[in-house]
């Protein structure tokens, strides 16, 4: 393994959930929400910004309502997560979850999907409760009932399906853009919560959706020395290897077809949550990451004028 250095660091003065190059020279910071439900400080959004590698702010839209995930499209636009309040008939349907544990009011908060161009203005919605059979979606015992299914990542892709992650519900669900409905879901396997297993432990799948099937797979040997109790994301790479972001545990690597691990860094930067409602739901130190992105040198061609 060859060392690493830090080539270039944004400072925007921006407390920040989640960065990610776009346009392949700016970045995407979010935060502030209101304070919904005790899990919320943790996994809120709120205010997106653009910003230069140089640290001047050009962009900014605000939906306090945003949690977890966003992504560029290539048109240009910005698709994210956010919540509503659940119709009270709806709220009744919601199966599974800890009882007693909607949030003030007995509210339950169910997710939204947004796509905004450039000017705020809003060109598609997807409400989870008007697509998805709400009983067929159950709470996993585990999780509080304020939140609906909690989606922690969208992905579109590029046959006009968004990918929603649902991790209360133990599913992932590929929506059709066009009319909403699902296309294929998958679901049972929760490294947290595995049937007859008294080990945690994560793994990387790649599934046929067509065949409804798994054809890869990287876990660790053994199994639970590859672990992150929630978070973490993949990318596969042009050269056929995988990047695997352990997010709880700030490890990032990379394994080959084959799970030779080829690459590996963890993260040595340690921090507290900003605001005293995240620390409550998750107190101590963290050097957790969201998501990290791989990138070739040629997608940073402003990198040498910045270093």
């Amino acid at each position: 393994m060859q060392a690493e250095s830090t080539e270039h660091s944004v400072d925007a003065r921006l407390p920040a959930w989640q960065l990610a190059l776009f346009g392949l020279q700016h970045v995407l910071s979010m935060t502030a929400s209101p304070d919904l439900f005790p899990g919320w400080a943790v996994w809120h959004g709120g205010a997106f910004s653009e910003v230069t590698p140089s640290g001047s702010i050009v962009w900014s839209y605000t939906d306090l309502y945003h949690h977890h995930d966003a992504q560029w499209l290539p048109n240009g636009n910005l698709l994210y997560t956010a919540v509503e309040p659940l119709p009270p008939e709806v709220a009744a349907q919601v199966r599974g979850g800890i009882p007693g544990s909607e949030a003030p009011g007995g509210i339950i908060y169910g997710d939204v999907v947004k796509e905004v161009r450039r000017d705020g203005t809003l060109v598609w919605l997807w409400r989870s409760w008007e697509h998805l059979e709400v009983v067929d979606y159950p709470l996993h015992d585990a999780f509080e009932r304020y939140h609906w299914p909690m989606t922690n990542a969208v992905t579109p892709t590029s046959d006009g399906a968004v990918l929603l992650s649902f991790r209360s519900a133990c599913a992932v669900a590929a929506v059709d853009k066009a009319s909403g409905q699902v296309r294929w879901r998958i679901g049972g396997d929760n490294g947290s919560f595995r049937p007859h297993s008294s080990m945690p432990f994560s793994r990387i799948i790649e599934v046929d959706p067509k065949q409804q099937r798994v054809v890869w797979e990287y876990k660790d040997q053994p199994p639970y020395a590859f672990y992150t109790p929630f978070m973490g994301c993949a990318q596969r790479l042009a050269n056929g290897n995988t990047f695997i972001t352990a997010s709880n545990f700030g490890r990032l690597f990379e394994v080959t077809l084959d799970s030779k691990i080829v690459w590996e860094y963890v993260i040595p930067y340690f921090g507290a949550y900003p605001d005293a409602a995240a620390q409550r739901y998750l107190p101590g130190e963290t050097n957790g990451v969201f998501r990290a992105h791989r990138y070739t040198q040629a997608q940073l061609p402003w990198l040498d004028s910045h270093r």
